[in-house]
């Protein structure tokens, strides 16, 4: 026998959390604020703890050449990315940030 109060509460808490994510109630991975306090020449650890959550590590390797900016280095490309798609990418060589990306941050 199905207990309908009970089946009543779990279908508003599953409402409730689908409408906060798609309400964008959830809280983002990287916001454009710190995103802006990110700076060429810091490192990963820097800006880890300056976004406040580790980057998904999407390469890592031999890069190639930047034109005025690096000459073929080993290197990393990290990104943090937010539940609605919006995302900052990190490229860094030699543990130090070499230039940064942004997608629809708020």
């Amino acid at each position: 026998m199905i207990n309908f109060p009970r089946a009543r509460c779990f279908a508003a808490l599953g409402l409730g959390l689908l409408l906060a994510a798609c309400c964008g109630c959830m809280t983002p991975v990287v916001t454009k604020t710190e995103f802006d306090s990110v700076s060429v020449g810091m490192t990963y650890q820097q800006v880890e703890k300056a976004i406040g959550v580790p980057g998904k590590q999407m390469l890592s390797g031999e890069l190639p050449p930047i034109p005025g900016v690096t000459k073929g280095t080993q290197g990393v490309i990290y990104t943090w990315i937010n539940y609605d798609g919006s995302q900052m990418t990190a490229i860094f060589a030699d543990d130090k940030l070499v230039r940064k990306t942004q997608t629809r941050l708020k």
